[in-house]
């Protein structure tokens, strides 16, 4: 048996998450998925590629399920040309990567970066940085105060309040600032939180080192912070670079699907008409270890698409529903192949969610994957669509797989 990559490492920018996430699987001889592997698979940065001294940080040793190894957190430091990515396993024949370009972040782009120091309640003491390729962003300024909001693989807010001598947000440093809103008003104040933590009480400073005015409308601001909770030594940094022309987006599905997903078997599935296949394992909790497939014969299914979410129900003699969100800013489903996917409606914007439920059971969390094979729409509504998809709820290994075939 071998490796090979199922989705090749994409350009980013340096410190940010390559996305879409990289799959190495695990191949026989022919070239197949060996679904039944759950080999332990690292990446590396091959050596003699990139930039000499660059390191990846991230998950760089996953657990293949059903054959499948995703590495979604995966960044390089350092900008280059021609990096590439081995990847090896102590019992399988390894593989190296297409080439990729590191580029340096741009002084037009858009990036929040947070350090948190060890100790830290806030940051756990990780790093993380964000672009709008990997998060939405939106930062609002209303006279002397400054939020700032982040929804991507984790979800932040920030208020920053100037002294309340001032009108408008203005260059300076301002310190011995307490927690927003209960700071003194004649200082300033601030608060960063999130993931559920935030700080009791806090010290702290910010610096706006510049930001632009449009009449009253902030168009870009560069601002550092400094925050210490309850009275503790370990700090969060963070640094904010914002300009409200950045246009950069998030890259879309992967387009074509890469081979090897799961798809039905020949033959399990009808031939013609609409229907709905599941094909559940046997630890998996919502399908029960069942394999069910659903016709217009013995169920009603409905099909609808609105915007860039695909919605699918089953009334048989189970009952089930289906929810499938394109990331932003799609406008309608489009073909590819969605991957790190987590449970809607509290899913990770730009990339994407779902969530199938139904005879009362749901997850709490999940991982996922959902491929859009085939999409049709006729003056503007959903004709039809062909997809299949993988959840795995609470970071189990057991899957629930369902393939939709729906319309002409």
């Amino acid at each position: 048996m071998k490796l090979g990559f199922m989705v090749q490492p994409s350009n980013v920018s340096a410190g940010l998450p390559i996305n879409p996430a990289v799959h190495v699987i695990v191949q026989d001889a022919q070239g197949n998925v060996v679904t039944g592997s759950t080999a332990s698979v690292t990446v590396a940065i091959t050596s003699g590629t990139g930039t000499a001294g660059a390191v990846l940080s991230g998950t760089v040793t996953q657990t293949a399920v059903n054959g499948v190894a995703m590495f979604a957190n995966l960044a390089v430091d350092k900008a280059g040309t021609s990096y590439a990515l081995s990847a090896t396993s102590s019992t399988l024949m390894g593989t190296t990567s297409s080439p990729f370009t590191i580029s340096p972040l741009e002084p037009g782009q858009v990036y929040v970066q947070l350090q948190s120091e060890s100790g830290d309640y806030i940051g756990g003491g990780q790093t993380y940085t964000y672009t709008q390729a990997a998060a939405v962003i939106a930062v609002t300024a209303t006279g002397g105060h400054l939020s700032i909001s982040i929804h991507g693989a984790q979800q932040w807010s920030g208020e920053f309040q100037v002294p309340d001598t001032l009108n408008q947000l203005q260059p300076g440093t301002y310190t011995g600032l307490q927690r927003y809103p209960f700071n003194d008003p004649a200082t300033g104040g601030l608060s960063w939180y999130g993931e559920g933590r935030g700080c009791n009480t806090l010290s702290g400073s910010f610096t706006i080192d510049s930001l632009t005015y449009d009449t009253s409308n902030l168009t870009a601001i560069d601002l550092r912070f400094e925050q210490h909770c309850d009275g503790g030594t370990p700090a969060l940094l963070g640094t904010i670079h914002w300009r409200s022309d950045d246009i950069t987006g998030p890259p879309g599905p992967v387009n074509p699907v890469p081979a090897g997903l799961w798809r039905p078997t020949p033959g399990a599935t009808p031939s013609a008409g609409s229907y709905v296949y599941l094909n559940s394992d046997s630890e998996d909790f919502i399908g029960q270890g069942q394999i069910h497939t659903y016709t217009t014969a013995n169920a009603t299914i409905a099909v609808t698409a609105n915007g860039g979410l695909l919605s699918v129900s089953i009334n048989g003699a189970q009952s089930w529903s289906g929810g499938f969100q394109t990331m932003i800013p799609l406008s309608q489903v489009q073909p590819g192949y969605y991957s790190d996917l987590r449970r809607l409606p509290f899913n990770n914007p730009v990339k994407g969610g779902l969530g199938w439920s139904g005879e009362g059971r749901g997850c709490n969390t999940l991982l996922g994957w959902f491929a859009i094979d085939h999409v049709a729409y006729t003056n503007g509504n959903l004709s039809a669509v062909e997809m299949r998809f993988e959840q795995r709820c609470e970071g189990g290994t057991a899957a629930l797989h369902g393939a939709v075939h729906w319309g002409g």
